[in-house]
């Protein structure tokens, strides 16, 4: 199918009114191993966007399980339109990100205090109208943070080059390209530096009593929150030197307060010697890499909770826990234990397939019809025009280095269990649940992501090499082909 405007008259299926509202652009590349309950809530829609940035744009989404396995597609041209709009008016005024800042970090301390208050003995003595009302609180807590974090989502020199270019016509592209590896390392600790510090400090001053669950969201994905027992072995395979040993967790923490200091003391060094539009496109970096790192902990926390309310209401229900993953909180879930008792049914036959389009504007369509050929359709949009050579796969740098090795292909969590030590992870997108995989790979390749994502950030902690925003490389890539990954110029070779 060519990349064309879709006419309203053609409207026949969602796939054509996801097609349709993308107007011609291309969609994100397709995102597996998330949940309904997540990326079915409509966080994509007007209610969290119309009133963050002047450019309104399109912004739907559609949602496919087909035999099991989960896809999501959607409209990419917001991220690149919200950046743009930011980045220029910070180059005017820069106090201007500030403000977005302020906006984004606004829910954080509630959402704490959300985490702290529901906890599962709180949860089990109180009535299920005011466990569902916090629910829909703390879903609209941290989807309207995560409107206003929406223009650190992708960035690359490019977009940053002709916006600088335009507010400062004599910048050289080598004047950026020059700082541009060392301006987009992150300064400051990432998400799971916090989460080190956060199970240390608790360790350090003797607070253990309720571990497992203070730290649950550590293991929160976009798929499920693990019960307490996996938690606990997980506190133990991690952290299982410090546990008993507060003075060892001080210790630790004074190390990383250490290292944490002369990372930055080294990165201001550095930064002092740039020139004065240098020095503004390096904080821009610093600051949206921050923001979209900062999401992780914070949205986790606010996952958690609602998992916990829903555990209680889907028990009530008699319907298994396994099939939260499968609900719409708005339309389902808040309604509480005797409806999802009546959708038991529904809820089971999208454990094997559904479609759920879910708009910008207007109401969510879930069908279980023509997945299969719904899916085809878009997946067929998003690859015309596409690069056609199948040897050779191109990407931006997340992190430099070049090495040779061995494919694995994973798309979800369920794959997990195939990688093995020094492969080299090839996959749609990585979320916090993905670094012991990236901690054992010896590269890592994304289809999606600009200098901020996930990958980016944690590969160059990692010291691995990493290619990001390829778009196709789960598409040519086959697990154990041998593959040269020449992080520094961004291209994958497939070798045999």
């Amino acid at each position: 199918m060519k990349n064309k405007k879709l006419a309203k008259n053609q409207i026949k299926s969602p796939a054509q009114s996801f097609i349709y509202d993308l107007q011609g652009e291309k969609p994100a590349p397709a995102i597996s191993g998330y949940s309904l309950f997540i990326f079915g809530s409509g966080y994509n829609t007007a209610k969290y966007f119309q009133d963050v940035f002047k450019t309104e744009a399109n912004y739907s989404l559609i949602n496919f399980r087909h035999n099991g396995q989960t896809k999501l597609f959607l409209a990419e041209g917001a991220w690149k339109r919200y950046n743009r709009e930011v980045f220029a008016n910070y180059l005017k005024n820069k106090k201007y990100v500030k403000m977005v800042e302020k906006k984004f970090y606004h829910h954080f301390p509630k959402i704490n205090q959300l985490f702290k208050k529901y906890n599962y003995q709180f949860i089990e003595k109180t009535d299920n109208r005011q466990l569902l009302k916090a629910v829909e609180e703390t879903f609209d807590l941290f989807w309207e943070s995560n409107a206003w974090s929406h223009f650190s989502i992708y960035f690359d020199i490019e977009t940053c080059f002709s916006l600088v270019k335009e507010a400062r016509p004599k910048t050289k592209y080598q004047e950026i390209e020059k700082i541009w590896h060392r301006a987009t390392s992150l300064s400051a600790e990432s998400f799971d530096k916090e989460q080190k510090r956060d199970i240390l400090k608790k360790i350090a001053a003797n607070q253990t009593s309720k571990l497992a669950e203070n730290c649950q969201y550590f293991w929160t994905s976009y798929k499920n929150v693990l019960p307490l027992n996996e938690i606990e072995k997980k506190i133990k395979d991690t952290y299982g030197k410090f546990l008993n040993n507060p003075k060892m967790a001080r210790a630790e923490l004074k190390r990383m307060d250490k290292e944490l200091s002369e990372k930055k003391k080294k990165f201001s060094l550095w930064r002092r010697k740039l020139t004065p539009t240098q020095k503004k496109i390096v904080d821009f970096c610093q600051t949206i890499m921050e923001i979209r790192d900062k999401r992780k902990n914070h949205f986790a926390k606010g996952i958690t909770v609602a998992w916990r309310v829903a555990e209680k209401i889907f028990s009530e229900a008699g319907v298994e826990k396994d099939l939260i993953e499968n609900v719409l909180v708005f339309e389902e879930l808040l309604k509480g234990s005797k409806f999802i008792k009546t959708i038991k049914a529904d809820l089971k036959k999208r454990e094997k397939s559904y479609i759920v389009y879910v708009p910008y504007r207007g109401a969510k369509k879930i069908s279980y019809n023509e997945v299969k050929k719904n899916y085809d359709l878009i997946n067929n949009y998003f690859l015309a025009g596409g690069d056609k050579n199948d040897k050779e796969i191109k990407g931006q740098t997340g992190n430099k280095g070049i090495i040779s090795g061995r494919a694995r292909v994973i798309y979800s969590s369920k794959d997990f269990h195939l990688f093995k030590k020094d492969e080299i992870l090839v996959t749609g997108m990585t979320r916090p649940e993905f670094v012991p995989l990236m901690r054992l790979a010896k590269a890592i390749i994304t289809d999606e992501g600009g200098i901020t994502c996930h990958a980016a950030i944690v590969s160059r902690e990692l010291k691995k090499p990493c290619i990001i925003g390829t778009k196709f490389a789960t598409k040519k890539i086959k697990d154990g082909d041998k593959l040269e990954v020449n992080a520094n110029k961004g291209v994958v070779k497939i070798l045999s």
